[in-house]
């Protein structure tokens, strides 16, 4: 057993790879630190970089990035921005109601399955998307910039309900949002029902 071996080294011996041993720890010390110097300032350097890139999303702050540095950013991928709690975060939620008109002349919700329409918010409205790639989709459909695309969806949602449902046939189709303001305080406010889209 070498452990055993080294109780039979002369104590001179052992203060002599004592000796040595300190002498090679320290160096080794020595080198780490100077290893250390350029990880730490860089680790800095791009700490403030990611910052102060941050910042200058905000409209508020009034400055940003000069263009040229930009390529640093775009190249390691750490080019990012506040815009999805900044300058605030929404003020309001709700969810959406497909008022469809059948041929027989009743209102149904084809969003619920078809089922008798009711404005009460639902227990679970993240179910009624299914996955998130649509709960992601139904945000984008809120924004009035992609207004464009809610006559297509409209027209896209009333044709697929159609052809799966030939038996309970819809001829018009209302995309209801029922928006529901966060009030101060957590005061309660009456969901408004918006309607989006309409198609014929």
């Amino acid at each position: 057993n070498i452990v055993s071996l080294l109780g039979m080294i002369p104590s001179s011996g052992m203060d002599w790879l004592d000796r040595k041993l300190k002498i090679i720890r320290g160096k080794s010390e020595e080198l780490q630190e100077e290893k250390s110097f350029p990880v730490n300032a860089t680790v800095i350097f791009f700490t403030i970089y990611c910052f102060v890139w941050n910042m200058g999303t905000l409209p508020a702050v009034g400055y940003a990035l000069d263009e040229r540095t930009n390529w640093i950013g775009s190249m390691l991928r750490i080019d990012q921005s506040w815009g999805m709690f900044a300058p605030t975060v929404f003020k309001d939620d709700g969810w959406f109601i497909f008022e469809a008109h059948r041929t027989e002349g009743d209102w149904i919700d084809i969003k619920a399955g078809g089922r008798a329409i009711t404005y009460n918010k639902p227990d679970n409205i993240y179910a009624l998307f299914g996955r998130d790639r649509w709960r992601k989709y139904y945000e984008n459909f809120l924004f009035v910039s992609n207004d464009w695309m809610r006559p297509i969806y409209c027209n896209y949602v009333k044709s697929h309900w159609n052809m799966e449902h030939p038996d309970i046939k819809i001829d018009s189709l209302h995309i209801v949002y029922m928006k529901e303001v966060t009030a101060p305080d957590y005061k309660y406010v009456k969901p408004k029902r918006e309607i989006l889209s309409t198609c014929w």
